[in-house]
């Protein structure tokens, strides 16, 4: 048994089985990692609302015969963005093109910069009302995606 600690950005949880989930995370340590979480379905879950996308997490992976993740804390949850719809429906769209791209276990660093900063900075220009319209923050997403695409050397 490895025990493994990163810091990272959950970008999906799906659930598997009864009471389990499969989460994937962007760390900087790792890249992609895809793991279970076992009972994170369960209502009494200590660990389940800390892998909500879209969180900044530090967790621990446990590699067995199968990675789990074993302990997960929420260090950001990106709250103002959460607040705002159509800014959090742009977060999420963002999450599953860095899921569907990045390649599991392959660290970039170029990648995992791009992500956590454009999220801070986006979650600050969220809670000081810098977002105004909705041709400012179809820009911002835009942009976002050109960095993207760089990151993963597209462009």
């Amino acid at each position: 048994m490895i025990d493994h600690i990163f810091i990272g950005i959950t970008l999906t949880k799906e659930t598997s089985g009864e009471s389990d989930s499969v989460v994937s995370i962007l760390t900087r340590e790792f890249g992609k990692i895809t793991a279970l979480a076992r009972s994170a379905q369960r209502v009494v879950s200590k660990l389940g609302p800390h892998l909500e996308p879209l969180r900044l997490i530090e967790g621990r992976l446990v590699e067995k015969k199968r990675s789990c993740i074993a302990d997960a804390l929420t260090q950001i949850s990106f709250r103002h963005i959460r607040s705002d719809p159509v800014v959090f429906a742009g977060a999420l769209r963002i999450l599953a093109f860095v899921r569907e791209h990045a390649a599991e276990l392959e660290q970039n660093d170029l990648l995992w910069e791009t992500v956590s900063r454009s999220l801070r900075l986006l979650d600050q220009a969220v809670a000081a009302g810098a977002l105004p319209s909705a041709i400012s923050r179809e820009q911002i997403f835009s942009q976002i995606h050109d960095k993207l695409h760089r990151a993963f050397g597209y462009q």
